[in-house]
């Protein structure tokens, strides 16, 4: 098994977190991408990680939050809500 070295790690962590400040454009939806984030990572216990790469993973997750939000409100998804709620 190959592990990645403090550089790589530091990279990744940078990089996540320029994407992040990149899609946190609105107050309120980052707040609700935090909450989400802390949320979902509470439930499964991978906690000993440094505090560099727990970051990096609460920030990709929020990401996705994130860019979910705008495509919502951008209405990206409209065609897909007649799947998702027939009725």
């Amino acid at each position: 098994m190959t592990y990645a070295t403090e550089d790589e790690i530091n990279d990744w962590v940078q990089a996540i977190a320029t994407l992040h400040d990149t899609v946190a454009t609105n107050p309120g939806d980052e707040r609700a991408a935090r909450e989400a984030a802390a949320n979902l990572w509470s439930g499964f216990g991978y906690q000993d990680a440094p505090g560099d790469v727990l970051r990096m993973f609460a920030q990709a997750i929020e990401i996705g939050y994130l860019t979910a939000l705008r495509d919502v409100r951008n209405g990206d998804l409209d065609n897909e809500l007649a799947d998702w709620r027939p009725e």
